[in-house]
């Protein structure tokens, strides 16, 4: 069963070496994880996130037999990356994060690289859940990412199908994340430029530490915690690109409380 084929276009390099650490490769069971990931943020409770991707207990309780509760299920949702076009177009980063991605060699796809991403259902799901997998797929293609250092826009695509007006008006209807941006750019890179910009004055306005518990990450010894403040170059339909940071609260707890108001209080655009 169809649910729709998205064609997707990377606007910053995207760093996704696989097994062979040398060689880019963009793969299916990384987008099923980026969905799954959405599902969860937007809402999506345990039953349904299991019923939608699968998991090792089962039907969850859909049976009433108890000995058929504890049979794991497969993946509802089929994810197939086809039509990978690897651009030639060179890779290039604001300083910042360039610094962070030195060690990643040539193990990336550059921007300009294109795919079709296919999604399929093995069976049916029930229209509530139909209806939550349908918001994590549109979260994940407007606002996504793969690969290291997606937290600060590497990896990021865009399916280019809102003007500013409409994509305002989407973000109103994600439930569990603040969506805010900048002024409009020429090109990704400048977007980019903007976003760490923004994220050095939001660290400074928040006076967190690097090595302390807060929502920009933090390593605590062998502990981690990827950031919950996300930075996003995103493509609109008249061309431009949008410079939009995204923020989870849930994600974090008391560190993310800590930001709430310095977020708030940023001279957004919008």
């Amino acid at each position: 069963m169809m649910i729709a084929t998205y064609r997707l276009e990377f606007l910053t390099p995207c760093f996704c070496a696989g097994a062979d650490q040398g060689h880019a490769e963009l793969r299916a069971p990384a987008i099923r994880g980026h969905l799954r990931s959405w599902f969860r943020i937007l809402g999506g409770n345990a039953v349904d996130e299991k019923a939608v991707f699968g998991g090792v207990h089962g039907n969850f309780g859909e049976d009433p037999d108890p000995t058929k509760r504890n049979v794991p299920r497969a993946s509802a949702l089929v994810v197939r990356v086809t039509d990978v076009s690897e651009s030639r177009a060179r890779i290039d980063l604001p300083k910042d994060l360039r610094f962070f991605t030195s060690s990643r060699g040539d193990a990336a796809l550059p921007p300009g690289t294109t795919c079709s991403v296919r999604l399929s259902l093995r069976r049916a799901l029930p229209d509530h859940q139909r209806q939550a997998l349908d918001r994590a797929c549109s979260a994940f293609f407007r606002l996504g990412a793969l690969g290291l250092r997606m937290t600060r826009g590497c990896g990021s695509f865009s399916v280019s199908d809102l003007d500013l007006p409409a994509f305002e008006a989407w973000t109103k209807t994600l439930a569990n994340i603040e969506v805010r941006w900048l002024a409009p750019c020429r090109s990704a890179y400048q977007a980019m430029q903007e976003l760490e910009d923004a994220l050095k004055q939001l660290r400074r306005d928040s006076g967190m530490s690097p090595n302390t518990r807060n929502a920009f990450g933090f390593v605590d010894g062998d502990e981690r915690q990827a950031s919950v403040v996300r930075l996003r170059p995103v493509r609109l339909s008249d061309g431009s690109f949008l410079p939009v940071v995204y923020h989870v609260p849930g994600l974090l707890g008391e560190g993310c409380k800590r930001l709430g108001t310095r977020f708030e209080e940023y001279q957004w655009t919008q």
